[in-house]
């Protein structure tokens, strides 16, 4: 793999040749290497014309879940950040490109019910948080900071007119969005 100065200098369809079958193993890495990858992969994604990401977005989608699993691997991020990576990439996808139901990557009902497994706690208990978090303890703040990390970018898409589905449950989480810390 090359180094990550130079990866940093691709753009997105070159990125992911040089990436493609050339990641290294988790503790071939240093963590702060390993975060650095994925802060390039996020910025060639973001800076990508629509047309280059449409070229290639199963290609990027594939090698960016990758290098996001060999980074929890290597603990260079923990579970959540890593949820909240993907979640944002694939909004971000589905915001730029458009959904496609049944393609795992663009269909934004795969992305709800990853957002909803991910959610910490119950609907009915982060209701009651929310009214009152300021006097919660860290952990459950936490938790909530959590819940509305997750539920942002799905926020977003539906600002966009974007459905969901027949999922009710997150039309429910999404209308507590506004009162989560």
């Amino acid at each position: 793999m090359k180094h990550i100065g130079e990866l940093s200098k691709l753009e997105v369809k070159q990125l992911i040749e040089a990436l493609e079958g050339r990641l290294p193993a988790p503790s071939e890495m240093l963590p702060t290497e390993w975060r650095s990858l994925l802060e390039v992969l996020t910025s060639a994604t973001a800076a990508a014309v629509d047309d280059a990401l449409g070229e290639s977005w199963q290609a990027l989608a594939s090698c960016y879940s990758e290098v996001l699993d060999l980074a929890a691997e290597a603990e260079a991020i923990d579970r959540r950040e890593q949820v909240l990576r993907l979640v944002n990439f694939r909004a971000g996808l589905i915001g730029r490109l458009g959904p496609e139901d049944n393609s795992g990557v663009l269909d934004p009902s795969a992305l709800v019910q990853v957002v909803l497994q991910e959610i910490p706690i119950p609907l009915e208990r982060a209701r009651i948080d929310a009214e009152n978090w300021r006097a919660a303890d860290r952990a459950t703040i936490r938790d909530l900071r959590y819940v509305k990390n997750l539920l942002s970018p799905l926020a977003s898409l539906a600002r966009r007119n974007q459905s969901f589905g027949k999922d009710l449950a997150i039309d429910q989480w999404l209308g507590i969005l506004a009162k989560l810390p």
